[in-house]
C-alpha cells in the first residue's frame, strides 16, 4: 500500500519566514566548495572571505568558521605541494632510466634555521634527444 497526498489550496504568496541560520553549513563543507577560491588567492584576508561566503549563500556564516574552512584548504593545498615535490626526484630518475644521455638538474634553496628539508627551489631538464638535433 503505497500513501499518496493530494493538494486543494494552492497559494501563490510565499509567507514562511526567512531564515539566515542554515545548520547544514558547516566549515568543511565551505572548505570543500571554496577550495578553489582559496587555491588562487591563499592570502585572501578572513573577513573578505566571509563577506563572500555570506553573499554566495545568502545566510549567516560567522568568521571563525570561515577562518576554519581557510585553513582546512590550506593545508590540503600545501599537503598536495609538498607531495608533488617529493615526486621531483622519482621523475629525474625516470627521464634518465628512459633517455640516459638526458640532463637534469634539481637546485634546492638554502635550508634556513629550524628547517626540517630542503625545499625545491628549480629544475633543468634537456632531453637527450634534444641535445643530439
Amino acid at each position: 500500500m503505497t500513501q499518496s497526498y493530494q493538494i486543494k489550496t494552492y497559494r501563490r504568496k510565499h509567507t514562511c519566514q526567512a531564515t539566515f541560520h542554515q545548520k547544514q553549513i558547516t566549515a568543511d563543507w565551505i572548505a570543500r566548495e571554496y577550495i578553489d577560491d582559496i587555491r588562487m588567492n591563499p592570502k585572501w584576508e578572513g573577513e573578505a572571505f566571509q563577506k563572500k561566503v555570506v553573499n554566495d549563500l545568502g545566510c549567516h556564516v560567522n568568521k571563525s568558521m570561515c577562518y576554519r574552512a581557510k585553513n582546512i584548504d590550506l593545508k590540503a593545498i600545501n599537503e598536495t605541494h609538498e607531495e608533488s615535490y617529493a615526486q621531483v626526484w622519482d621523475y629525474e630518475n625516470e627521464i634518465k632510466r628512459v633517455m640516459p644521455e638526458s640532463t637534469v638538474a634539481i637546485e634546492l634553496e638554502d635550508i634556513e634555521t629550524g628547517q626540517e628539508r630542503d625545499r625545491f627551489k628549480r629544475i633543468y631538464i634537456c632531453l637527450g634527444p634534444l641535445k643530439r638535433g
